[in-house]
């Protein structure tokens, strides 16, 4: 015979087993009106108003909302709603989880499917008994929580907004708005009810730094001078040993001559990368601080820069092979790696010496199994490229289309509009000496002063910006046909210059002038950027 359970419908509702969740951003807001104290107080008064049960506090002092990982207070609790240990979460506002709706969503999307509920205070919505609540089908309760996402992640959009702009504002006035680079510190003095920020020179780090920028603008690699600064001992500002990448951002770093540089890097570097792509170079203006390198020597190094932009790196800097990184298997596309093989002939004669041969191998072989191994002899191919360039760049019509071309219509134009822009930027003093005479007439308000004084000086900065921009192009093109000049000027000895050169230098100049070298089945083509 079948026995069903009949269900005791005189059983009373499960009483909710409540947990309050606070938290704030900044010391600020932990001694102001939205204090933790006070978040517990009004959270404790709601649960006894409402009679449920309660079970524990989870706290997050001092935290942004975008950190949800490095927040212990919220981590411990998603922990305990895992091992199903309460029903129900108090809040002040649905943001306390997190001010980015994506980052919130992800949040009560793993709470719902525990069936746990939250409850806000500035959002009030009656939870359901544990019988009643699904998760599918409270309608009511995600448009709630949708609205206050969508209001919280507007306020954390205007708030970064208003950082943004506050930041932008101590750049144009001359001021570092973020962490200062190696070479300098702050000073922070009290001034009345404020404390002054005040950016000094480290001596013993600008000391370093005027190396870095001398030993570069005489050829020196920056390799070589990480290895030389960490021969002799000295630490990076967090201590540790430099690197390669800590050496290229001084390098290009424009604070070193007196400049303030704000806006042109994100802290996740793919939106770097993506600005970068788009063009977008940030603030630079003049700055208050004292520069530690001359503008004409910051120049030179970035020009230096510019022209080592094809130089070789990783593998292939790393790699002896002169033409690794540059040279492709001819037969499947592949790059080409440099090989070093020992033949043991003595083996098969007493009398036969054992040879060392170097040669370029397919890495289509090496490392995905197709193609065939070797592509050609080192000597060969090097050789063969060699005898490419003599022949190109020794032949009369190729040097004086390299020495005696002119300029083209871009590069005219473009001086043209720095002209133009330079005098825009002179008239400047005047423009605004015209509208001071002009207020102390009577003829316009302090309002409208204020206002004209401001776009005037709007407007000279992007002048500023655009011109610094142009200028770089300028160079950028000067500098291609001085290196191109110089390489044809020194066939004259080619042989003797090229034995005398070290092989990052050797690696420099092919970079320069070649785009491709395809090798392989005895045949080399070379693609020449010229």
């Amino acid at each position: 015979m079948l026995n069903l359970t009949q269900p005791n419908i005189d059983k009373k509702p499960q009483v909710l087993r409540a947990v309050i969740y606070v938290r704030v951003s900044t010391q600020e807001q932990a001694q102001g009106k939205a204090s933790i104290p006070d978040q517990l107080e009004r959270c404790h008064k709601s649960i006894n108003e409402k009679g449920w049960s309660f079970i524990q506090e989870y706290k997050d002092e001092g935290i942004s909302g975008h950190l949800t990982e490095e927040r212990n207070g919220l981590q411990s609790m998603l922990r305990d709603a895992r091992e199903h240990k309460f029903d129900l979460i108090v809040v002040k506002d649905y943001d306390r989880f997190a001010r980015n709706k994506d980052a919130a969503g992800v949040i009560r999307g793993e709470l719902k499917e525990l069936s746990i509920q939250t409850y806000a205070l500035n959002t009030p919505f009656e939870p359901k008994s544990t019988g009643e609540y699904e998760p599918d089908e409270d309608q009511m309760g995600t448009m709630v929580e949708a609205m206050s996402d969508l209001r919280s992640d507007m306020e954390r959009k205007a708030i970064i907004q208003r950082m943004k702009m506050g930041k932008l504002g101590k750049a144009k006035a001359g001021s570092i708005p973020n962490r200062v680079p190696y070479g300098y510190e702050v000073k922070r003095e009290l001034d009345g009810a404020r404390i002054k920020r005040t950016v000094v020179v480290n001596e013993e780090e600008a000391t370093r730094v005027k190396y870095i920028f001398n030993e570069y603008a005489r050829g020196i690699g920056d390799r070589k001078i990480v290895i030389e600064m960490n021969r002799k001992g000295w630490k990076a500002r967090r201590g540790g040993d430099w690197s390669k990448a800590a050496l290229r951002y001084i390098l290009c770093n424009p604070t070193y001559m007196g400049k303030v540089w704000w806006g042109w890097r994100h802290a996740e570097y793919r939106k770097t990368k993506e600005w970068r792509r788009r063009g977008k170079l940030g603030y630079i203006g003049d700055g208050n601080h004292t520069p530690i390198i001359d503008p004409p020597l910051f120049n030179k190094v970035q020009e230096i820069r510019n022209g080592r932009t094809r130089s070789a790196r990783g593998a292939a800097a790393r790699s002896h092979g002169l033409l690794t990184g540059l040279a492709k298997c001819i037969r499947c596309g592949n790059g080409v790696g440099y090989q070093k093989r020992y033949h043991s002939r003595s083996k098969k004669n007493p009398n036969w010496k054992n040879t060392i041969t170097f040669e370029y191998i397919c890495t289509g072989y090496k490392y995905k199994g197709i193609c065939s191994q070797r592509v050609m002899s080192a000597t060969r191919l090097e050789a063969d490229v060699l005898d490419h360039i003599k022949n190109l760049y020794s032949h009369p019509k190729v040097q004086e289309k390299i020495v005696y071309e002119e300029k083209g219509q871009d590069e005219q134009d473009r001086e043209k509009e720095i002209v133009r822009l330079e005098r825009e930027i002179a008239l400047e003093p005047i423009k605004i000496q015209r509208q001071h005479d002009a207020y102390e007439r009577g003829i316009s308000t302090i309002e409208e002063y204020q206002a004209r004084i401001e776009k005037i000086r709007e407007e000279t900065g992007k002048s500023r910006t655009e011109r610094d921009r142009l200028a770089t192009l300028s160079s950028l093109t000067a500098q291609k046909g001085a290196s191109i000049q110089k390489l044809v000027a020194s066939m004259r000895d080619f042989d003797t210059a090229w034995a005398a050169m070290e092989l990052d230098e050797r690696k420099l100049i092919l970079r320069s002038i070649i785009k491709e070298i395809r090798a392989g089945e005895g045949r080399v083509e070379i693609d020449f950027i010229l």
